[in-house]
């Protein structure tokens, strides 16, 4: 049985004509579109927005995981760092591929040793001198006077997200109601969620914004996964971070089974879990069918084929 998770009808049209041609095939995945007893999910495909390239792999890597959008990140404490490691990227496939939507920029006014001051005039240069667009920056309110940097990056197009902070509840509420949309690697690079003391999670919720859940991250645990798919609901969005910041991240394509991973990790079951990304890409023909256990059968981004299993 065939099962949209998707509603929107140019999107469920493209969706038929594909589901169409693989059952009419042959093999297995020809198999598992005609059963009676197995359903098939229609999703619009995982968005990672904080992907760095070491762990992304190839655009075939992440088209077998069933991600149809991603940016990749950067991390850096000085914008000439940056625009080097950007640089760098831009060189690479995925940044040239459908899909890509940007560079998330880690830095450089975040609390970590060496992160440079606020000077609003390099801030402007470097955003408009990148090899590569840049889709979010992360700051640490605490660094910062968010009122200040908020609205150029509004003026950019750029979303500021709040990330590798001290900051107590207070603070980051001035950065969510001046326009913050999303927080960045809770609990492991943030202050912990108390009763007392919120901080973060508690503006980022107060706020209906953005709250990312790190899969495969040391420290961030499956009840913590669980706390943030709860609160956050459809602003929860899965990314893979297999290692800490500061230092290198491993190289290693992003695993097939990322989303069944990143299901168990916000302990969601199958559909509850792709109903999160509803709308999730940029991209009104791109999609992935997925299995009852989320193994993936088939992506298409941008209207073209990128994996069929």
């Amino acid at each position: 049985m065939f099962e949209a998770v998707i509603a929107d009808p140019l999107s469920a049209a493209i969706v038929r004509e594909m589901t169409s041609k693989l059952a009419a095939g042959r093999g297995s995945l020809a198999g598992d579109m005609n059963s009676a007893t197995r359903r098939v999910f229609a999703s619009p495909g995982l968005f990672l927005p904080h992907l760095h390239a070491e762990t992304g792999g190839g655009v075939n890597d992440l088209a077998a995981a069933g991600v149809t959008s991603w940016t990749l990140a950067v991390f850096g404490a000085d914008f000439a760092a940056l625009s080097g490691e950007i640089a760098k990227l831009a060189r690479l496939p995925l940044a040239s591929a459908p899909g890509f939507r940007g560079v998330f920029v880690e830095g450089p006014f975040i609390s970590v040793a060496g992160a440079e001051d606020f000077d609003i005039r390099a801030l402007e240069a470097f955003l408009d001198g990148t090899a590569l667009p840049i889709a979010a920056l992360a700051f640490a309110p605490e660094r910062i006077d968010p009122a200040s940097l908020l609205p150029l990056l509004d003026e950019k197009d750029v979303c500021g997200v709040v990330a590798h902070t001290k900051a107590d509840l207070d603070t980051c509420k001035v950065a969510f109601d001046s326009g913050a949309s999303g927080l960045s690697l809770p609990f492991v690079a943030t202050p912990t969620l108390h009763h007392r003391s919120p901080g973060p999670l508690g503006a980022a919720a107060e706020a209906s914004a953005r709250c990312e859940v790190p899969v495969g991250m040391p420290g961030f645990t499956a009840q913590m996964g669980a706390f943030v798919a709860s609160v956050f609901k459809e602003r929860a969005e899965a990314i893979y971070h297999p290692l800490s910041h500061p230092g290198p991240i491993p190289a290693g394509a992003l695993p097939a089974d990322f989303a069944r991973r990143a299901a168990r990790a916000m302990g969601l079951g199958a559909a509850e879990f792709l109903s999160l990304y509803i709308g999730g890409t940029s991209a009104r023909d791109s999609f992935v069918l997925f299995d009852e256990e989320l193994n993936v059968l088939a992506t298409v981004i941008c209207g073209k084929t990128a994996f069929e299993g």
